[in-house]
């Protein structure tokens, strides 16, 4: 299967590899572009404890384009203080590949209001496949190994919000490629 993934922007901080993958944490970036979320995440001051972000593995653009960001066996910090299951389960950051769509999350009445277009969809179902299948993240076939930031955060984050996504109909896409009744 060939990679998704249209271009590399190399992480400026991250933590070391990561012992396991059960999760993918699905975010929205909040900012206006691809570009300007990295600039964000490698800028000088970015914390590197473990508690402030430092990035995610992937961020699909509005477009569908998919950049690679943290090193796909390395530990990124994209979910901060979280927790799976909710309220007592193991962190997420050592455990869990992060991926966000940029996006702007914002309330549906702000004027810049946007939801997670079609082509960001579709290439997440891509890049799902090509994880899985490519690089052995075999628990990404199932709906349970997909969360949201809220999921795992819901004290301090709100994405990926209902009105920007419907949530179940984009997990039944993910994993319907590997159930029987949608191989290709």
């Amino acid at each position: 299967m060939t990679s998704p993934v249209s271009r590399t922007v190399a992480a400026r901080y991250h933590g070391g590899v990561r012992p396991l993958t059960t999760h993918v944490v699905w975010h929205a970036t909040a900012g206006g572009s691809a570009d300007s979320s990295l600039g964000w995440m490698n800028r000088d001051t970015a914390r590197t404890d473990g508690r402030g972000l430092g990035g995610y593995q992937f961020l699909i653009e509005r477009d569908g384009t998919v950049i690679a960001h943290t090193p796909l066996t390395h530990i990124a910090y994209h979910a901060g203080v979280s927790q799976w299951p909710q309220p007592s389960g193991p962190a997420m950051n050592h455990r869990s590949i992060g991926i966000a769509f940029c996006n702007r999350q914002v309330s549906p009445k702000h004027p810049q209001f946007e939801r997670i277009t079609p082509a960001q969809i579709a290439a997440a179902v891509r890049l799902v496949a090509w994880l899985a299948d490519a690089h052995g993240y075999t628990a990404f076939r199932e709906a349970t190994a997909h969360v949201r930031h809220t999921d795992v955060a819901p004290t301090r984050r709100a994405d990926v919000t209902p009105e920007t996504l419907d949530w179940t109909a984009f997990v039944r896409a993910l994993v319907q490629p590997f159930a029987p009744w949608g191989c290709k």
